[in-house]
């Protein structure tokens, strides 16, 4: 399969000596020497004159029909000579015949279409007479369209929009007779944003959602939280209250707001939800025939050591007490994924094409022991997997994606390859070719990411590529950026692009692991976007670097579209990245202690400072009299059977009129792991109850050589506004993460308002 898959971008060159050019009606076929190989060929244009028509069934969908639209635009752009579409029936023509879909002519043709994917498709050359462009499907047949655009014509959708598109200038269009047959490898490949997220959904077509078309994105699998809606409270609280859990031995009934979606799961060892839920599915399947899956995602969790699962004397016993999986959490997936199976094989019984997904997530993140989940459902593993430059965390994730992969026979990826939300370039192109390829070769067929691109697409080819690699993850990478960068730019400027994006990947595969951020962020399931801590990995040379680099790709790149492209590469740095930058680090320079606003010393004790973890944690909070950073006396945690944390120490303080804080505490760490980090965390609230979206304001660096002495964590952050008012309320939180042993002491704790030196 791998081999196939290679072969299937393999591209056919561009034709190296035309022997025969059309130059009449009657010349349609030309000899081209590839690779020392003969091979026949078809003149669809030369000389500005078209020798052929496209074709479309009569009963064409609109998917089809736009497509078709789409190559006779593309080809006249291109060529000045215009491919017109005609509907069957057509009358009999000495011109070639471009068959889009199913037409009277294809269906009398041996494609073996069945064998492919329903995202599949064949070019196919059966004479000199005609070509094929189909698939099983409508969309097949519109890919089947792309990869003719893209390999014959030349053009790209480098990024959404008019800019974004490459269409190169042509005097002939000549087409090599080799049959091509592709499908994808990911069936599902859908990346998360505002505009492309919502055009699937809504069939609306803008620059993003038809830009995500172009390259293949396509989402086939629903596997999101849903059980609120399979159990809708305002239908069931009342007639069905046995349908909701037991939480701390009450009976939760939730209210059907919007609030209330989460934080609970129906009782999975009660007969009725079964039962209910199979009735519900088939109903939904009859009133939407064409959805071809269901979700059967567990509501989002609410944290503690149930995450609203039931408590019921039926479902703990079935669970046991003491099994606790490798997020800290009490191990639900017998139970879970037993009412799935039950679930799809009571739906199938009267809708036998249909497919199921879910989130293996939380309760429900390790894949049973005593048996194998149904074969059409896709459990999806929630995680961030640039996290896999850790090779310890590419270890584990690898090995947890190895056991699924005996459990069930197609996986999904949820997967967290934010742009917009960090502030310089977030690019890991051959990490991401490699952990695809993995997931590929053990068994993960479908692939969500929350995505949402910057608007200035200052991550270049990123997302381009992912969508490459989820058709084909052995496609080479660097030919294939290279592709990218010479189409923006042209050749001249392209070096220096390449190499712009090039720093960028280092940045991020070499500096910021090494960072606490990263490593706080090690036992999470993503990376803390919402925090800058990655910015300490950024020198300040390096942003006059990457403006030097993108200064020459404005200097030397060639044509009209070409030096549009550059300019907007330079705009999205200037005016996003390098000004971004200035603000969100602007704090870190010098600054002047204005007022002490809190300080605590911890000689007499824990002096209102309160502690949180987990439900299924064990660390130890203490106070140690003996043991202090200038005097005895200190806030101690004891991180065995912590399950990797996070574990904190915690203060309110209520801002008043600061703008600016500074905090100092003191650490020292004892049998602390290497992977473990401990750091400050300013977590902020409005004065009406609402919470930062940002949840990090600042992360300190814990030094490496902080382990048994006393190490000095220092950090000064702003004020941040929530709803277009200011914080009302900081938390302080000292932290203790990614660590199952080891103890970690704070003391010496301030808190103050400064001023920034931009201000004194």
């Amino acid at each position: 399969m791998k081999a196939a898959l290679r072969k299937c971008v393999s591209g056919v060159g561009l034709l190296s000596g035309l022997l025969c050019l059309a130059c009449c009606g009657c010349a349609t076929r030309a000899i081209s020497h590839d690779g020392g190989g003969e091979s026949a060929a078809v003149v669809l244009v030369a000389r500005g004159r078209s020798f052929a028509r496209i074709v479309v069934p009569h009963d064409a969908s609109e998917t089809v029909r736009d497509a078709a639209a789409l190559l006779s635009d593309c080809v006249f752009r291109s060529t000045g000579a215009k491919l017109e579409v005609e509907t069957e029936p057509v009358s009999e023509s000495e011109v070639i015949s471009l068959h889009c879909g199913h037409t009277t002519y294809v269906k009398g043709l041996d494609l073996a279409l069945h064998t492919l994917d329903a995202d599949g498709f064949v070019i196919a050359f059966p004479d000199t007479r005609n070509i094929v462009i189909a698939g099983p499907a409508q969309y097949g047949t519109e890919f089947g369209v792309y990869e003719f655009l893209e390999r014959h014509v030349g053009v790209r959708w480098l990024f959404p929009g008019e800019l974004g598109e490459f269409l190169p200038m042509r005097q002939a269009l000549v087409i090599p007779m080799v049959e091509m047959r592709q499908e994808p490898a990911y069936h599902s490949r859908l990346l998360g944003g505002p505009g492309w997220w919502q055009g699937f959904r809504t069939h609306e077509k803008n620059e993003k959602s038809l830009w995500a078309r172009r390259n293949r994105m396509q989402t086939r699998m629903r596997y999101h939280h849903n059980l609120f809606r399979l159990f809708p409270p305002e239908n069931y609280t009342k007639s069905h209250p046995e349908f909701f859990p037991i939480v701390g031995g009450k009976r939760y009934l939730p209210t059907g707001s919007k609030e209330d979606q989460s934080g609970w799961q129906p009782c999975f060892t009660e007969p009725g939800t079964t039962s209910e839920a199979i009735r519900n599915i088939c109903a939904y399947f009859k009133a939407h025939p064409d959805e071809v899956s269901y979700s059967l995602g567990l509501n989002d969790g609410r944290g503690g050591p149930f995450s609203g699962h039931c408590e019921c004397e039926r479902c703990l016993k079935a669970v046991g007490t003491t099994s606790i999986n490798f997020v800290g959490r009490q191990n639900r997936s017998e139970l879970y994924y037993d009412w799935c199976n039950r679930v799809i094989a009571g739906v199938l019984e009267q809708h036998p094409d249909k497919h199921f997904g879910c989130l293996a997530y939380s309760e429900a993140a390790e894949p049973p022991k005593q048996f194998k989940v149904h074969p059409r459902l896709a459990p999806y593993l929630t995680y961030d997997r640039m996290k896999w430059y850790d090779r310890e965390i590419e270890s584990e994730g690898q090995e947890l994606t190895g056991k699924w992969a005996g459990a069930a026979s197609g996986l999904g990826w949820y997967d967290y390859i934010y742009g917009k939300q960090y502030a310089v370039p977030r690019t890991y192109f051959h990490k991401m070719a490699e952990y695809l390829r993995f997931g590929y070769q053990h068994n993960v067929r479908h692939y969500y990411a929350e995505a949402y691109p910057a608007d200035d697409w200052h991550e270049g080819p990123k997302f381009y590529l992912a969508l490459k690699l989820l058709w084909n993850p052995y496609l080479d990478v660097d030919a294939t950026l290279h592709d990218w960068y010479i189409n923006a730019v042209g050749t001249d400027a392209a070096p220096y692009l390449a190499q712009y994006f090039e720093f960028w990947e280092n940045f991020w595969s070499e500096r910021v692991p090494r960072t606490a951020w990263f490593r706080g962020g090690a036992a999470s399931q993503w990376l803390p976007f919402k925090s800058t801590g990655y910015l300490e990995a950024l020198d300040s040379k390096d942003l006059a670097k990457c403006e030097r680099l993108l200064g020459e790709v404005v200097r030397l790149a060639s044509g009209r579209k070409q030096q549009a492209r550059a300019k907007f590469f330079l705009d999205s740095f200037t005016e996003h990245v390098k000004i971004q930058v200035g603000e969100l680090t602007r704090a870190l320079g010098t600054t002047k202690i204005r007022t002490t606003l809190m300080k605590n010393s911890f000689d007499a004790g824990f002096e209102d400072w309160g502690t949180w973890q987990r439900g299924t944690s064990k660390a130890k909070f203490s106070w140690d009299r003996t043991v202090g950073h200038l005097r005895p006396g200190s806030l101690k945690v004891d991180m065995h059977g912590s399950y990797k944390g996070p574990v904190c120490f915690m203060k309110n303080h209520v801002v008043q009129d600061a703008e600016i804080f500074s905090v100092s505490v003191w650490c020292k760490t004892d049998a602390l792991p290497p992977s473990a980090v401990f750091l400050f965390t300013a977590k902020w609230q409005s004065e009406d109850g609402k919470w930062h979206s940002e949840k990090f304001s600042r992360c300190a660096i814990a030094k490496d050589s902080a382990a048994g002495k006393w190490c000095q964590l220092s950090v000064v952050f702003r004020v941040p506004v929530i709803d277009e008012k200011r914080a009302h309320t900081l938390i302080c939180l000292l932290n203790v993460s990614n660590a199952r042993d080891g103890i970690v002491w704070f003391d010496d704790f301030v808190l103050s308002e400064a001023e920034s030196a931009k201000t004194q």
